[in-house]
């Protein structure tokens, strides 16, 4: 008996944006557009908001979003931020973290900047990673995802212990180690790219 495991891949298109398992999605698109592209459950993720939501609850947010911009002309993530207390530090979630994506096991979570449009992707487990004819993923040990890296890139750099920035492909690598992990542990455990 056979047990098959499989992984997505993240196809990346420099200064473009990005494909998972086909679904191409650019720079600059809006949230919901993304959201709808990527047909999954996500959790909106920051400190003070851990609920799953489906497509439903993702409609009656965007309902009372709405709603309330008509009656007092902004969000109400602005006027929670002029209106109440500085010690809140409530802050506008800008994740959606999605975990075992397309039935696969997988941790990633999209990033999106302060007008809602997609900035980025946080990947953490279980993707394989395409640029161009290059292919890594996160059994791959960081020197020889730094060493792929540079067909594209000598701008890199060492940012903390195994941690890596590309600033001109505006991609961040860094292993286990980096990432509070397994010590020697150095197999990819982070890989981030962004449209900044």
């Amino acid at each position: 008996m056979y047990i098959y495991l499989i992984m997505i891949t993240l196809k990346i298109f420099l200064n473009v944006g990005f494909s998972i398992n086909d679904v191409v999605v650019k720079w600059g698109m809006d949230k919901k557009v993304v959201r709808n592209l990527l047909k999954e459950k996500f959790r909106i993720s920051d400190k003070s908001n851990n609920v799953t939501m489906n497509d439903n609850d993702v409609k009656l947010k965007e309902h009372v979003d709405e709603v309330f911009k008509q009656e007092f002309g902004e969000s109400l993530e602005d006027w929670l931020a002029k209106n109440v207390t500085k010690d809140l530090k409530l802050e506008k979630t800008n994740l959606d973290e999605y975990k075992n994506y397309d039935n696969s096991q997988n941790f990633f979570h999209i990033e999106y900047d302060e007008k809602d449009t997609l900035m980025g992707i946080r990947v953490h487990q279980g993707i394989i990673i395409s640029i161009e004819n290059t292919t890594f993923s996160f059994k791959d040990d960081i020197q020889k995802v730094k060493k792929l890296l540079s067909k594209f890139s000598s701008q890199v750099v060492k940012t903390g212990n195994y941690r890596y920035e590309y600033d001109d492909l505006k991609i961040i690598i860094a292993d286990e180690n980096a990432m509070g992990g397994e010590e020697n542990n150095t197999k990819l455990s982070l890989f981030c790219f962004s449209s900044k």
